[in-house]
């Protein structure tokens, strides 16, 4: 499969982007997902609240599972997640509930929302 982009092109936003949210004097969270980067007992990841709006994460060997906060505090509240695996490994994006609200592949992004009720999603599909 073809994507939009190119990895070098996907490697360059991540610059742009990590160099932008600086200057604006934000953070973006880098991490691999591993067994024992803060896992939940039902072997899925949680974001919290005061977790940075913008996260690079790296399944690190296998697909996960990244488990949103509730839907009532989270009025508002976005999240924009890259998946930067170096293989074919998915995050899957749930709600409290366990409903899927959208799997980002490898090297693609997703921007995830709340609008108090509900959290909605889509992401960069490959073509």
């Amino acid at each position: 499969m073809e994507s939009f982009v190119t990895k070098e092109e996907f490697e360059t936003f991540k610059f742009n982007i990590r160099k932008s949210i600086k200057a604006k004097g934000q953070k973006a969270h880098v991490r691999t997902l591993t067994i024992t980067a803060g896992m939940l007992e039902s072997g899925k990841f949680p974001l919290k609240l005061y977790d940075m709006r913008v996260q690079f994460l790296d399944p690190g060997g296998s697909s996960r599972t990244i488990k949103l906060p509730a839907e009532a505090n989270s009025k508002h509240l976005y999240f924009i997640i890259y998946n930067t695996a170096d293989a074919s490994e998915d995050l899957t994006i749930e709600d409290p509930a366990t409903n899927v609200i959208c799997t980002i592949s490898q090297d693609e992004g997703g921007t995830i929302f709340c609008d108090g009720t509900n959290w909605k999603g889509f992401v960069g599909k490959k073509t």
